[in-house]
């Protein structure tokens, strides 16, 4: 059994999700792959068969969502960690191993997410701290972009952290924290899955963690 099942939702991204999966296919400890194709019509399910033979996919009829999906590919699993990965993020080299080795340290933590960078190299802030009424005011009111205090913006990102929540594009879950508090919330399409998810892991008594080296 793999240590780590790699869970990647796609919906028409055929070439980013062929970049994806050459960057996951690249990591020398190697992990299960699971694709969950949410009704693509560009031929992203073919591509993934033909060119990544190792790579199970599953295909859905219709676009189910972000949070259906990953719960698909979670199901189909049974390693101790799950990698929740977006299709169009690649992983850098020894990155899946750094946040497994992290969780190995740290039994308290259910949930870690990497470090973000853009294509263009630049931070991209993907945790903060946990959402109250005051931050959702904030966000709606778009005093985030000026003041990124949710998305701990003015903070280095350069060490390992308890954080309120990390991004869904790139997150490590534990199995046996999922075991208990169940996967992702499916009344949730898209957007606020990953706040939901770390929201309820504090709340059982898990730590959600940002580490700097990741993706």
């Amino acid at each position: 059994m793999s240590t780590v099942s790699v869970v990647i939702v796609n919906h028409n991204t055929r070439d980013l999700l062929r970049d994806c999966l050459r960057s996951v296919a690249a990591d020398p400890d190697g992990s299960e792959v699971v694709v969950v194709d949410n009704g693509s019509s560009d031929g992203s399910g073919e591509m993934a068969r033909a060119e990544f033979p190792g790579v199970r996919v599953i295909e859905n009829g219709s676009n189910l969502g972000f949070s259906k999906g990953n719960n698909a590919g979670i199901r189909a699993t049974s390693s101790p960690y799950v990698l929740l990965l977006n299709s169009d993020a690649r992983l850098r080299p020894g990155a899946l191993r750094s946040m497994i080795s992290f969780m190995q340290s740290h039994p308290e933590a259910g949930i870690v997410g990497p470090q973000l960078l853009n294509s263009d190299g630049s931070l991209q802030l993907s945790c903060g701290i946990s959402p109250t009424v005051w931050t959702e005011v904030c966000n709606k009111l778009l005093l985030h972009v000026p003041f990124p205090f949710f998305k701990m913006g003015s903070w280095a990102h350069d060490q390992a952290r308890e954080v309120g929540w990390v991004s869904g594009a790139c997150l490590l879950a534990r199995r046996a924290m999922l075991d208990r508090i169940d996967l992702l919330d499916e009344g949730m399409f898209m957007y606020f899955e990953d706040l939901d998810l770390c929201f309820r892991a504090r709340g059982a008594g898990w730590k959600v963690c940002y580490v700097p080296d990741g993706q």
